[in-house]
């Protein structure tokens, strides 16, 4: 039996589509690496700035009473079971970064823990990594009293620029 079909031979088709094809794939590839190679350095470049200290235009002594006002009420609170322990713990750093906002003119209020370090301002990094875990755990240790020391002390002794 014969057959009406005739078959070509494999090589005998034009190998320019395929090769048009593989060049096109390998320039999106180098396209995409570059890409997410000059990402990753934008977002390395985006490091936080060397922090440059504002004139504070209010009276040392003035914000530092004022804040350590703010802690006594803190304290209050927790003793009359208005504030739970974590409750006090974020309020305790809520109070001391505005403190240092208000007296260097640096935004710590929004600073993660990391930022801080890299800020220069190593009092302020051991208070904050100190309430780090009891502000984030479900259950803390009962040592509020000596964090509300803590940051009662870290106020008194600041100096205007660490």
């Amino acid at each position: 039996m014969e057959t009406s079909v005739n078959l070509q031979d494999p090589f005998s088709y034009s190998i320019w589509p395929i090769v048009l094809m593989g060049v096109v794939f390998i320039f999106l590839t180098i396209l995409i690496v570059l890409l997410v190679v000059k990402r990753k350095k934008k977002r390395e470049d985006k490091k936080p700035e060397p922090i440059q200290p504002v004139p504070v235009k209010r009276n040392e002594m003035d914000v530092k009473t004022e804040y350590l006002n703010m802690i006594e009420t803190i304290e209050r609170k927790y003793q009359n079971g208005e504030l739970s322990e974590r409750d006090c713990y974020q309020e305790l750093s809520r109070c001391v970064r505005e403190f240092v906002y208000a007296i260097t003119g640096v935004k710590v209020t929004t600073y993660t823990l990391t930022e801080i370090r890299k800020s220069q301002m190593p009092e302020l990094e051991k208070l904050i990594s100190e309430y780090y875990h009891p502000e984030f755990a479900k259950e803390t240790r009962d040592e509020v009293e000596r964090a509300i020391t803590e940051a009662k002390r870290v106020i008194k002794t600041w100096k205007t620029w660490n």
